[in-house]
């Protein structure tokens, strides 16, 4: 498979969380989605969510950090990566255009994959952000 950039992302986190991109108005439900062209993203993010970042050219930043689960099973995957290959969660390859460092932390009972993708369009009710985002690299 070929990495692409994604076409379009939508993202709406509206609830009662500490991480919540916009309080909830009275009577509203709570809202968390995280699509990519027209898809549910496939694996679960932290609870700090997804960013983005407006690049000069017109492109989108979205960073993550992917726990390793399966949401139609709740169960956690194997994170394999070999250099100048996307990075598969159990039998799924990332199927995005990754920009900038991949980056695998473990975390008491499980690890976290962090990376930040490409898209042509975002759509979110979330802050989008025009200055550069700064990049750790773990070695």
């Amino acid at each position: 498979m070929t990495a692409t950039v994604a076409r379009t992302v939508v993202y709406r986190h509206t609830c009662d969380c500490p991480n919540t991109n916009r309080q909830l108005m009275p009577g509203e439900e709570p809202e968390r989605r995280f699509d990519v062209d027209g898809e549910p993203f496939p694996w679960y993010i932290t609870e700090d969510g997804a960013t983005f970042h407006r690049t000069e050219n017109g492109l989108y930043l979205v960073a993550v950090r992917i726990l390793p689960i399966e949401p139609a099973t709740n169960e956690l995957v194997e994170f394999r990566h070999h250099v100048h290959t996307a990075p598969k969660l159990g039998d799924r390859e990332f199927p995005w255009l990754i920009d900038g460092p991949i980056t695998w932390q473990s975390e008491p009972g499980y690890g976290v994959l962090e990376l930040t993708f490409l898209a042509q369009h975002v759509d979110t009710d979330g802050e989008i952000s025009e200055e550069l985002p700064t990049r750790t690299v773990v070695i």
